[in-house]
């Protein structure tokens, strides 16, 4: 007979004799009804099991239904709890994003947080948000990206028109050639914010410093230019034409060299995160590392069977990532030698996910898939190791939390600013870094109750 039974059978025996026969159901039932009223959905449970055994039960009760009732409200109070937790979170990343120059980030975060919870917190950041830019939305211009830049605003409207502006002044200035307003395909910014280099609708691109100021128009191509980006030290650009060659410009607009090795049109050129190579690649899939003086490093003339949709540099500088239309991502080292080539396949072609990025750890060892429903527009990833062995999956509500330790718990998953996943190794140097301090300032927003609920330790 085991120990939980003869407790059970202790229980019913005080029950009766302590309300007798008689008042046994009543007065269980009763103070069930009342802890149901107070949302103690725990201690409800147990009384309506009580109700449950007394001797004077009547044939016709509704005690199965109540403590149904009381499970569903015990589990609807953890889900509350959960959705608190996740939402003073969000309004931490929101703080952060509006502190860092990012209202419209910070914006939909809030506006996230406060669905989640309607608490004091929630409520103050969208009326801290309505009340300092105002002026903006009261401009009327409607804007998909929006960056504190340099002690001003830049904003890029939904009609492609670039804005540089300081919203005390409400000084509106739009990025213009001669009189018209210039709209673009694409715009970025060098990292010390001293430049903006922009892909106009039509035409060559353009070099502007941070007030809105052109530079230089860079004329060199035959042909449009379909990608740009800056080096990491901000001290050159380089451009992906249509006439098959890649620009090494400095940020003065100064032609370096010509890169020249494709048969077929640009689609991608970007600097590695050392800043010591280039890659360039073709809509035939051919891709090519250079080193800064032209020279190549490496030569792929079909990364993959399928179109390459993306392709960019590893954050170690050591590996190329590429992603093709099929949903496959493949990477290979510098020189494209086969022994490196690593394939992973994270979904199968029925699936409803689509690949909407891919990140390498800095050791290289762990590549996290980030994957989109095309049908709920939930979010999710995977986790691999470097031989396509999945090490995590992880689904929309696991990439809300600030850390996930993998592996030897040296590496974190971390949600950034802007909203993307990425792998950081913990090293000596970045342990003091915001990453971590972020993290530590969310375990001191949780209750000693929420630590338990959901197993974080410090």
């Amino acid at each position: 007979m085991s120990i939980k039974f003869l407790i059970s059978l202790a229980f019913i025996f005080f029950t009766f004799v302590l309300f007798g026969q008689d008042d046994c159901f009543k007065t269980f039932y009763n103070k069930g009804i009342g802890q149901l009223a107070m949302e103690e959905f725990d201690a409800a449970i147990k009384s309506f099991k009580a109700a449950k055994v007394c001797n004077d039960i009547p044939a016709a009760n509704d005690v199965d239904d109540k403590i149904v009732e009381a499970q569903n409200g015990f589990i609807n109070a953890i889900q509350k709890e959960r959705n608190k937790v996740k939402s003073l979170y969000l309004a931490m990343l929101a703080r952060k994003a509006f502190e860092e120059g990012d209202p419209l980030l910070g914006f939909r975060l809030s506006e996230k947080a406060y669905r989640l919870d309607e608490n004091t917190t929630t409520q103050e950041l969208l009326i801290s948000f309505q009340e300092k830019y105002d002026k903006l939305f009261q401009s009327g211009r409607r804007f998909k990206s929006l960056k504190r830049f340099a002690g001003y605003y830049l904003g890029e409207a939904e009609n492609g028109s670039v804005w540089v502006f300081d919203l005390d002044s409400e000084n509106f200035k739009p990025l213009k050639v001669g009189n018209n307003i210039l709209k673009v395909k694409k715009l970025v910014v060098s990292d010390d914010e001293q430049f903006i280099a922009t892909i106009p609708v039509d035409g060559p691109p353009f070099i502007w410093n941070n007030k809105g100021d052109m530079v230089k128009r860079l004329l060199i191509h035959t042909g449009p230019v379909y990608d740009l980006s800056f080096s990491t030290d901000s001290k050159y650009i380089i451009t992906a034409s249509h006439d098959q060659t890649a620009g090494l410009w400095t940020v003065d607009g100064e032609l370096v060299r010509l890169l020249k090795g494709h048969d077929q049109p640009l689609i991608a050129a970007e600097f590695s995160p050392d800043g010591q190579y280039i890659l360039t690649a073709s809509v035939d899939a051919k891709s090519i590392v250079w080193d800064k003086n032209g020279n190549k490093i490496g030569e792929k003339e079909k990364v993959y069977n399928d179109p390459v949709l993306e392709t960019g540099f590893a954050p170690d500088s050591k590996n190329v990532v590429a992603i093709s239309s099929s949903d496959c991502v493949v990477i290979y080292d510098l020189r494209f030698s086969e022994g490196s080539k690593a394939e992973i396949r994270p979904k199968q072609s029925k699936d409803p996910e689509t690949i909407k990025g891919v990140v390498i750890s800095e050791d290289g060892q762990f590549v996290l898939v980030l994957l989109k429903n095309r049908e709920s527009f939930d979010e999710m990833a995977i986790l691999y190791n470097r031989n396509g062995d999945i090490i995590q999956r992880l689904d929309q509500n696991d990439l809300l939390w600030m850390k996930i330790p993998i592996g030897n718990n040296e590496d974190l998953l971390v949600l950034t600013k802007n909203g993307e996943v990425s792998l950081r190794k913990l090293t000596e140097r970045n342990q003091k870094s915001s990453i971590i301090d972020e993290y530590s300032q969310y375990l001191r927003e949780l209750t000693e109750l929420e630590k338990f609920t959901y197993g974080i330790e410090n």
